[in-house]
């Protein structure tokens, strides 16, 4: 090998050392997050998709969140370069397309909604602990069933 290709060699071994020593030092992995909706009573309207962080944060503003046509009952948002941690999802049909879940002079909603594994509020707003999952890979799937 001539002494050009043995340097060039060298150096391309080198940043990618350096590539991968500054992904382990960031600690940064990242994941792909799909979300997969089914048994929407109408395609009517939007979904709004909420992928939340932690639970100071659960149902007031999600970091990450998706606008969704529904087709057929069914509907898809993928969230991409998610940091690994653990995560919940709310979701709900914005039936009238005016952007907000429409409630009661009670604060019920007027609008269907469903969250990450099932979650379900009794006297109250589903509760993080019931939604939230863990992102470990990645490539994680979510179904959420209205």
């Amino acid at each position: 090998m001539t002494k050009s290709i043995q340097l060039s060699i060298l150096i391309l071994f080198a940043c990618m050392y350096t590539l991968i020593a500054q992904e382990t030092i960031s600690g940064k992995e990242t994941s792909t997050i799909t979300v997969d909706i089914s048994c929407v009573g109408s395609d009517e309207g939007h979904l709004h998709v909420g992928l939340y962080s932690d639970k100071t944060n659960w149902l007031q503003d999600a970091p990450y969140g998706s606008k969704t046509k529904i087709i057929n009952g069914n509907a898809s948002v993928v969230f991409e370069d998610i940091p690994i941690g653990e995560y919940a999802i709310s979701i709900f049909h914005d039936e009238n397309d005016n952007g907000e879940l429409d409630a009661n002079f009670l604060g019920i909603p007027n609008e269907p909604f469903a969250c990450s594994n099932g979650a379900q509020g009794r006297f109250g707003p589903p509760k993080w602990t019931d939604a939230v999952f863990k992102v470990e890979g990645i490539h994680v799937k979510q179904h959420i069933k209205f």
